[in-house]
């Protein structure tokens, strides 16, 4: 924390601190990890923090809708990443999101609070189908033989 402190020149900070507010009408809450002054920090692990790697897993875990989330909770000006890796040495780096990646997450955060009041105001969440699937196996073991 304080490295990150004296990397941004932060004078105060608050951790795994709930909050809670409210978008369209709709009631959210959250507990970032970290906030120092404006800035807030999710520490996210994964198997590799190059930018590459951890920027697929900001677009598949949908990770900008959370960075819109949190600013839109705290206020906050700036978002930061420390995406720390899951093995030795357990390397690090840290990264923010541009405005337009910022902007996708904000439009995912809308259409969510917006689904979320319908599903509420209809008593209606939409879900699996009951009906019986046929699943079959990967390819790779459909080739395996016993």
């Amino acid at each position: 924390i304080d490295r990150i402190k004296k990397m941004i020149g932060a004078k105060s900070y608050r951790a795994e601190e709930p909050l809670f507010g409210e978008l369209n009408g709709i009631k959210i809450k959250g507990r970032p990890d970290l906030i120092l002054d404006d800035v807030v920090v999710d520490v996210k692990t994964t198997m590799d923090a190059t930018p590459k790697s951890f920027g697929r897993d900001i677009s598949n875990f949908k990770y900008h809708l959370q960075a819109a989330w949190y600013l839109h909770l705290t206020g906050g000006k700036r978002f930061l990443f420390i995406a720390v890796e899951k093995t030795n040495p357990y390397d690090y780096a840290i990264y923010e999101l541009d405005e337009q990646s910022i902007e996708v997450g904000k439009k995912l955060m809308e259409k969510a609070c917006e689904l979320y009041g319908q599903c509420n105001l209809y008593k209606s969440f939409p879900g699996y189908t009951k009906d019986v699937q046929t699943l079959t196996l990967p390819k790779w073991d459909l080739t395996e033989t016993l």
